[in-house]
């Protein structure tokens, strides 16, 4: 059985204001698997699994949903401290994004 990690990202809109934009949710599940395609299925599941539906104390309807396709990564590395499970190469644009959201300049 080897180790595998799946990258999910997930939506949500709110019945009040369907144009409104959506916030998204990206979501790393271990997976243990004897194969990649065995691993896609396990990521399959497991994002139809978190799909939600709720009211919030506002009374709005929220929905959660699956938004993308589901990537699967073999774990190379063995699971102790400092070992890498998940890595992204990210543009400009999200970069600032990202620094600006968490008030930090490099």
């Amino acid at each position: 059985m080897e180790r595998w990690f799946s990258v999910a990202l997930y939506s949500r809109r709110e019945s009040s204001d369907p144009s409104a934009p959506a916030l998204f949710e990206e979501t790393t599940y271990l997976i243990d698997a004897i194969d990649e395609e065995e691993a896609v299925r396990v990521a399959q599941e497991l994002a139809k699994g978190a799909a939600v539906d709720y009211e919030a104390v506002t009374g709005e309807s929220i929905s959660w949903r699956p938004a993308l396709g589901h990537s699967v990564f073999e774990l190379i590395d063995p699971l102790k401290s400092g070992a890498q499970v998940f890595c992204r190469f990210i543009n400009e644009g999200q970069y600032k994004a990202l620094t600006s959201e968490h008030g930090v300049d490099i």
